[in-house]
């Protein structure tokens, strides 16, 4: 559900008061109903009693212009998809933007060439960093 708080003109924004005691608002059971905002213009009306959800988004409609946007596929970064097993929550897109972001797109995957456990010389340690003679590490017999 979008508000439309960001657009002041339209609709009034939600206050600290408001955001942080947005049940209250209900008239029935806030047991059941969820109402999870965010500091921009997103709110997540949840409940498992379809009658109740239409009740909370009339209660909000009172107070805010808002739009809803149908069932949830996206909020704070995160990706949602629902099936008969229950509903998936993964953060792919923004892994995606990240692998993105650092150029690593075309990245091939590969295995850490080394086995569990194993332990390195500080001659192996010199090879790998370049570095040789480092009095940090020394080995130990």
């Amino acid at each position: 559900m979008h508000s439309g708080a960001r657009n002041p003109p339209r609709a009034p924004s939600l206050t600290d008061e408001q955001h942080d005691h947005i049940q209250h608002m209900l008239d029935g059971d806030t047991s059941t109903a969820n109402v999870m905002a965010n500091m921009a213009d997103d709110m997540l009306v949840t409940c498992s009693n379809l009658g109740l959800i239409e009740h909370t988004k009339a209660i909000l409609h009172k107070a805010f212009k808002i739009k809803d946007l149908g069932e949830l596929k996206f909020f704070l970064g995160m990706e949602f998809s629902r099936s008969a097993k229950g509903i998936l929550m993964n953060q792919r897109k923004y892994a995606l933007e990240i692998i993105s972001d650092l150029g690593l797109g075309n990245a091939k995957p590969t295995w850490t060439p080394l086995e569990a456990n194993v332990r390195l010389t500080i001659q192996e340690l010199d090879h790998l960093t370049g570095e040789v003679g480092d009095e940090l590490f020394e080995d130990k017999e």
